[in-house]
């Protein structure tokens, strides 16, 4: 049984209505309401229209789990160019000149 299950006895849960009312009074636009792992989750579009999926506590309808999709975009884009290739290195492609050179420290003098 995973860490994050939901252990609460079925005659403790909350409605599917009661969970799609504590989703709307968060601006949540439901799509799908499932259960998974003794927990409801949640499927749908955030307050700032972003796909997310929430695992929520049956009884407390605490949100337990959220991942909204695009929350790492610099991250997921980041390492999604350096996998193909065409990410330039740390200091590939800045211009040449005398301040800064491929392999050396800046220096940095403080009056």
């Amino acid at each position: 049984m995973a860490d994050n299950d939901c252990n609460v006895p079925m005659d403790k849960w909350q409605s599917r209505d009661a969970v799609q009312q504590m989703a709307a009074s968060l601006g949540w636009n439901v799509k799908r309401i499932k259960i998974d792992d003794g927990c409801y989750e949640i499927k749908g579009l955030n307050e700032a229209g972003k796909p997310f999926k929430a695992k929520i506590n049956p009884q407390s309808l605490a949100i337990m789990k959220l991942k909204v999709k695009g929350m790492d975009d610099d991250r997921d884009h980041r390492r999604n160019r350096q996998q193909h290739g065409d990410a330039p290195g740390p200091l590939d492609g800045v211009p040449a000149n005398k301040l800064i050179q491929k392999g050396s420290t800046p220096k940095v003098q403080v009056q």
